[in-house]
């Protein structure tokens, strides 16, 4: 992080266009929140820079309408990417304690506040999904990832106990509603089963962001109480152990997106986004996840088996070669590793 500006680079080898990108910023913020090793004073020291993205001129509103924030600085349009990771890092921060007096707290869930005012755009009224792009000409093109890192945002308010945009009751039905698209999503009859990325995705199913959105429909059974079908409960075990044989030159699959939109400048035109889908922290984050849902028995001894072997594999066996990797470029790559690390709890974890 600059000592000058408060914000988290974009990379560890001076790659980026500007150390100003809300994007990394607050995906980082989330990932060192997130974890449960993050002691007092760490989650503290964090708080004091979760207001970068609410600093003069770096937010973008047009008409009275929150548009969140662009997708990188100098590009055209906003995304619902930085907001949500930006809505992830203000709701830990909250909910680990991070303010110490009762004006930092109302401060802070002011943001909050602004945060998922800017989000409802992304989410258009009677609709399940979340978009990618704002004003799209098709409001029900919706985006998996998107709609996965809102499931993500809204569980951690749940588990907060924080509202969205003042109602738990809006909170929980976006909640429930956000689960049920991905679920309606998954293509089961897909080899291997999962979710694609978008129709402009390089491939068909997408490795890296179907083992993310298995994580949080883990997550939200376990925090919510939502049932996954048995369609998908019977891939995850079967996906999860594949991974046993990879090494850590396994693809990473990417996804192209793109929506006709009107920007917060009312220009009209094909807005288009690429986003690389790591599967290495996600496939940890969903082991861990799905072994902690198996504790009472629930799964065949030989799934657990294979499931605790894949899990080996890419901690012990892989972790060095990952850091390596994860510590060498972009810093998203990193964060996204330890998200995935984050899952494995220690013992006296009240998590």
């Amino acid at each position: 992080m600059s000592r000058l500006s408060g914000w988290f680079p974009q990379s560890f080898d001076g790659r980026g266009i500007s150390p100003e990108e809300v994007w990394s910023h607050s995906q980082v913020a989330t990932a060192l929140l997130k974890s449960p090793e993050a002691s007092l004073e760490t989650v503290q020291e964090l708080a004091s820079i979760l207001d970068r993205p609410f600093g003069p001129g770096v937010a973008v509103e047009a008409n009275g309408t929150k548009y969140g924030w662009l997708s990188h600085p100098g590009d055209s349009s906003t995304l619902a990417v930085p907001a949500l990771w930006t809505s992830l890092s203000l709701t830990l921060a909250l909910r680990k304690g991070a303010f110490p007096t009762a004006e930092a707290r109302q401060q802070v869930l002011q943001r909050l506040s602004y945060t998922q005012e800017a989000l409802a755009l992304y989410h258009p009224e009677r609709t399940q999904g979340w978009n990618m792009f704002p004003n799209q000409e098709q409001p029900s093109q919706h985006n998996p990832y998107a709609t996965m890192l809102a499931l993500m945002a809204l569980l951690e308010l749940h588990r907060a106990n924080l509202p969205w945009r003042g109602s738990v009751e809006q909170r929980d039905a976006l909640l429930e509603s956000s689960f049920q698209w991905l679920v309606a999503e998954f293509e089961e009859k897909g080899d291997p089963p999962g979710w694609q990325a978008g129709s402009e995705s390089l491939s068909s199913i997408s490795d890296g962001l179907t083992l993310q959105i298995f994580g949080r429909l883990l997550d939200a059974e376990a925090e919510a109480g939502l049932r996954i079908p048995p369609s998908i409960l019977d891939a995850i075990p079967r996906h999860l152990a594949r991974c046993a044989e990879r090494t850590i030159e396994f693809p990473v699959t990417g996804g192209e997106f793109k929506a006709l939109i009107t920007n917060h400048k009312g220009q009209h035109y094909v807005a288009r986004e690429s986003i690389n889908f790591l599967w290495h922290p996600w496939a940890i984050d969903c082991a861990a996840r799905w072994l902690r849902r198996v504790e009472t028995g629930s799964a065949p001894p030989e799934q657990r088996v294979a499931v605790q072997r894949a899990l080996g594999h890419l901690v012990i066996d892989l972790g060095e070669d990952e850091f390596n990797e994860a510590t060498a470029a972009w810093i998203f790559v990193a964060a996204e590793n330890l998200c995935g690390l984050s899952a494995i709890l220690p013992p006296d974890s009240k998590e």
